[in-house]
């Protein structure tokens, strides 16, 4: 169909254009590197010093003294025009697990980063100002006054 070859014609356009866009959104992570870097709550990404990393999304952690959750978090931006979301839902907490033999226990991990882990909008055309109002944003709701 007509819509199935426009998509592969975009899809294919992105493909030649590859190195300018993940050059363009190692810069965006930079951005966000800088501006978000220094906020005590925040966490960023571990990346091993000897792995390229491939900037798909931009991840942040909560710390453990954060005042909000991830939920919250993702819908006060979203209120404000930015789209954030979770890092992922673990499997034990959808409706067929919950009556599975799943053993939580104070170390279950995959919980506690669904609860505290989240994207931050990478696409490879935002403008530097938008990632500083993104980031402005994050810090306002983050940060006593």
């Amino acid at each position: 169909s007509e819509m199935c070859i426009r998509d592969r014609n975009k899809y294919a356009s992105k493909i030649q254009r590859k190195d300018e866009i993940l050059a363009r959104r190692k810069e965006i992570f930079d951005v966000y590197d800088e501006l978000l870097g220094n906020v005590a709550c925040l966490i960023k990404r571990p990346v091993s010093p000897d792995v390229c990393l491939s900037p798909w999304v931009y991840t942040m952690r909560l710390d453990d003294k954060h005042h909000i959750d991830v939920e919250s978090l993702i819908k006060s931006l979203y209120r404000k025009k930015i789209e954030s979301r979770p890092m992922y839902y673990p499997l034990s907490a959808l409706p067929m697990f919950i009556e599975s033999k799943y053993i939580a226990s104070q170390r279950d991990v995959s919980r506690k980063l669904a609860e505290s882990v989240f994207y931050l909008p990478t696409y490879h055309d935002m403008e530097n100002t938008d990632i500083e109002y993104i980031c402005t944003t994050v810090k306002s709701l983050l940060l006593p006054s």
